[in-house]
């Protein structure tokens, strides 16, 4: 996979579980974007966070 943004290679991926979905955050090491998907779907940090704060 490449950066979206950049298109190089080189990403750091990390998946955790939130809220009980699988949330996969994405980092490119070349030009530090950041993006989130869960289940095929986009997420924008907002999202992510919402996810985060429901008990």
């Amino acid at each position: 996979m490449s950066c979206p943004n950049c298109k190089k290679s080189g990403l750091v991926e990390i998946t955790l579980n939130i809220a009980t979905r699988p949330v996969t955050m994405r980092n490119c090491s070349s030009c530090d974007s950041r993006w989130w998907q869960s289940e095929g779907e986009s997420l924008r940090l907002p999202g992510v966070l919402a996810l985060a704060s429901r008990r």
